[in-house]
């Protein structure tokens, strides 16, 4: 058991991950799941993460996980990650928002969907992102730093730093350094 700012948390990963490092100022709220299968080939968390409650963490066979310093995860985030997810510095996430860097393969009419194995692609989020609540970000996608994206997107391809998404539209425009973008 692992003391994290004032109370107790069951972090069994050190055993599950080939390579494990967290960093000073982790702060864990109430109902998380962490789930590791025995061979992840690496976890990284930087100084100083905050996750609200019912954080959700999947790391499978060869996983490489690594989240920055400062991130923010509001209730009920889940990261699921078979390959590579890497989070920049500084980002903030939702209300239950998703990261999935895989998908089913789907042939119809032969073996049952959940038998015909995956397809992978790295997520790649950087510095200072904000991702707005409900937003599901799948594999293969790069985000630049300083992008926004506005709740319930469904995220399936790259987004250029320094741009903003909303539901319902594509990319809105570039914000400018010196201002805000409404």
């Amino acid at each position: 058991m692992r003391r994290v700012r004032g109370q107790t948390f069951k972090f069994t990963a050190y055993a599950a991950a080939r390579k494990l490092e967290v960093g000073r100022g982790l702060l864990l709220e109430r109902g998380h799941w962490i789930n590791f299968d025995g061979r992840a080939e690496s976890l990284r968390i930087g100084q100083d993460l905050n996750a609200r409650q019912n954080f959700r963490l999947m790391l499978s066979t060869a996983a490489r996980l690594k989240i920055g310093d400062g991130v923010f995860f509001n209730n009920g985030c889940s990261i699921s990650c078979m390959k590579h997810i890497e989070i920049g510095d500084n980002c903030i996430f939702g209300e239950g928002v998703k990261l999935y860097d895989h998908n089913h393969l789907h042939a119809i009419g032969t073996n049952p969907y959940k038998y015909q194995g995956f397809t992978y692609g790295q997520i790649i989020i950087g510095n200072n992102v904000w991702v707005g609540s409900n937003v599901v970000i799948l594999k293969g996608v790069e985000i630049g730093d300083n992008a926004v994206i506005g709740a319930g997107c469904v995220i399936h391809e790259n987004i250029e730093s320094n741009s903003m998404v909303r539901l319902g539209t594509s990319l809105v425009k570039t914000m400018k350094q010196t201002g805000l973008a409404r």
